[in-house]
């Protein structure tokens, strides 16, 4: 009997260990696109600040 119990408080501990894990792979993974959204439009603006630092005319097509 004690043993059925602890064997049943193990396995619900690994499967609530596997869902957080999951669950926190998830969220990592939406914070880290933000950021590498962030990066990007960061870098386009840093380079049309320099074309127009050097007063360089758009190209028109």
């Amino acid at each position: 009997m004690k043993r059925r119990i602890v064997m049943a408080i193990l396995a619900a501990g690994a499967i609530g260990g596997y869902a957080m894990g999951f669950h926190g792979a998830c969220h990592r993974h939406h914070d880290r696109r933000a950021a590498f959204e962030r990066h990007v439009a960061e870098v386009c603006v840093d380079a049309a600040r320099r074309t127009d630092q050097k007063g360089a005319s758009p190209r028109q097509e």
